[in-house]
């Protein structure tokens, strides 16, 4: 999987370089928990949404990557829609599990004026956990 960084300011994603200046590999569970999250989910017909967005490598695989959080960043800001938020990551994040690169997988998803936080915990199958906050700026303010 290609390392990336994640630009707050701008709210964008740039593949990282490594030192000979080739496009940086990196499977560590940051990357895996990220392209998870924030990979755009293709919309349903019942989301009333007409660009359906969504990964293009989705188009015929089996297993799809990718989470519609966007949907709800988008839309609105209410406990209705942070409610939506973490079904959908606890969704995106759900693959670990059946992998086996996790015992579990937990999000809580708190507004904090024009952000919205993902607090994400992944307990690894040795019981140690790993944990980070992502910031997302909410559209819908």
């Amino acid at each position: 999987m290609i390392r990336v960084s994640f630009d707050y300011t701008t709210q964008s994603v740039e593949p990282e370089l490594d030192s000979n200046g080739h496009v940086a590999l990196d499977g560590s569970l940051e990357t895996l928990v990220f392209v998870s999250l924030f990979t755009d989910g293709r919309a349903a017909e019942d989301d009333g949404i007409r660009a359906k967005r969504g990964w293009w490598g989705n188009v015929d695989a089996e297993r799809t990557i990718g989470s519609r959080i966007w949907i709800d960043e988008q839309s609105s800001t209410g406990v209705t829609a942070l409610r939506r938020i973490r079904t959908s990551a606890m969704s995106a994040l759900a693959w670990m599990v059946e992998d086996g690169l996790a015992q579990s997988v937990d999000v809580t998803v708190t507004r904090s004026g024009q952000w919205v936080d993902l607090e994400t915990v992944v307990t690894r199958p040795d019981g140690t956990v790993w944990s980070k906050v992502w910031e997302r700026a909410l559209n819908g303010v």
